[in-house]
């Protein structure tokens, strides 16, 4: 009877101890720590998924894949990827009510396009290297026609 108490007891903190019991985590339960993220309280960079009003994973103390933010009405604001701590590929900005607003892309953490959009039509392109504007900058009339390339 002992070993089948004891297998039972085991079973149930295993149960008990699973991810889908674990408590969910946001940005407040975690610390900044040398370009790492860590649960408080803690030592070890954190891995899991965060949410709230921002929600992705983390790998070891940094934050990886798609990654979104929100609004205070729950509509999406940003959304993106991490690759290793960085942001990656393309990003988008929507408004309050779910309308394009600005498309970002990165490599490597830096930025090296952006488009701006008002009321959802493109308005302004921007090329990035380095951190810093670079080459052509287009601006567009409502009408979506080029209107000056600097």
């Amino acid at each position: 009877m002992k070993p089948f108490t004891t297998l039972i007891s085991i079973f149930f903190i295993t149960f008990l101890c699973s991810p889908s019991f674990s408590q969910t985590l946001t940005m407040k339960d975690l610390v900044l720590t040398d370009g790492l993220f860590y649960k408080k309280f803690t030592s070890s960079p954190f891995t899991g998924e965060i949410s709230g009003n921002k929600s992705g994973e983390f790998v070891s103390g940094k934050k990886e894949g798609v990654w979104l933010f929100y609004h205070k009405n729950g509509q999406v604001s940003w959304k993106g990827s991490y690759k290793n701590g960085k942001e990656e590929g393309p990003w988008t900005l929507k408004s309050k009510n779910g309308q394009l607003e600005k498309k970002v892309n990165y490599k490597d953490g830096q930025k090296t396009s952006q488009e701006d959009y008002l009321n959802g039509q493109l308005s302004e392109i921007e090329r990035w290297k380095d951190g810093k504007k670079e080459g052509l900058s287009e601006s567009y009339y409502d009408t979506g026609q080029l209107q000056l390339s600097v």
